[in-house]
């Protein structure tokens, strides 16, 4: 009797890292991470099972099934029904980010919501969430498409809240950064649907730093398709004197794992 064959350990490709970092315009310090991100994928460790964190799921699942790199952004029109009155809005669509809203008021204070590939996060990007941090972080950290950058400076009290809304593909791997300056105060929303497509897969990152006697409230609102896999780790710094106060809503997808702490 013959012995049976030793699954095949999985593998990702990461073939179009440069022109994926090339084409979303970034500078030489994103590119570097993502190259360090690739590195550590090589080969591909995944975690074992006696693990808290994936004792229930499989690993496996969150590996894409094809090259995240080489999926261009498609071809998505940005439609997002505004009915609230909101400080700020942010779409991301088909891996890139469709739609900056800011109202009048939030634009004098100085809030800023711009395109993560392009902007300055001050180091702050993959600081709290590094490639280090596990296997779906570092496929993010190298292949992520899509980012979002929310500044509100120091002392901006906003009396709206500022709303992000992610729409599931195949393959999306969004990065969300927000940066709250010392006494301010505002509310984020986070919210997640789609996925049309079956299977689909999200590997999303989030890091939100708030600085000394600021107040934030962090939403993460979940109405995804049934056939969604998705992991979510959210991971923020609170300065002195802060306040952050983070709540998460859970309705769709096929597996959902959120990992948040701060």
């Amino acid at each position: 009797m013959s012995a049976r064959p030793e699954p095949s350990a999985p593998t990702i490709a990461l073939e179009h890292l440069e022109e994926l970092s090339r084409s979303a315009g970034e500078g030489k310090s994103l590119l570097a991470m993502r190259r360090q991100a690739r590195e550590a994928l090589s080969p591909l460790e995944l975690p074992d099972r006696a693990q808290h964190l994936w004792r229930y799921t499989a690993p496996t699942r969150f590996v894409p099934a094809v090259d995240p790199t080489a999926i261009a952004p498609a071809a998505v029109a940005p439609a997002w029904r505004l009915d609230e009155q909101l400080a700020a809005a942010a779409l991301v669509a088909g891996g890139a980010l469709r739609l900056v809203q800011v109202e009048d008021a939030a634009r004098r204070a100085g809030v800023v919501v711009e395109d993560l590939h392009r902007a300055d996060a001050g180091g702050r990007l993959g600081a709290l969430v590094p490639a280090g941090h596990g296997f779906a972080e570092a496929i993010n950290a190298a292949a992520w498409r899509g980012g979002v950058l929310i500044r509100v400076p120091a002392g901006v009290t906003l009396e709206h809240p500022i709303r992000i809304r992610i729409v599931a593909g195949a393959a999306s791997l969004p990065r969300i950064v927000v940066i709250a300056g010392e006494g301010s105060s505002f509310e984020v929303v986070e919210g997640h649907v789609g996925g049309e497509t079956d299977p689909a897969l999200t590997l999303g990152v989030s890091e939100i730093f708030v600085g000394a006697g600021a107040d934030v409230r962090s939403g993460l609102v979940q109405r995804w398709d049934p056939g969604v896999t998705v992991q979510l780790p959210t991971r923020a710094v609170v300065g002195a004197g802060a306040r952050f106060q983070m709540s998460l809503a859970s309705f769709g997808g096929a597996v959902f794992k959120a990992d948040v702490g701060a």
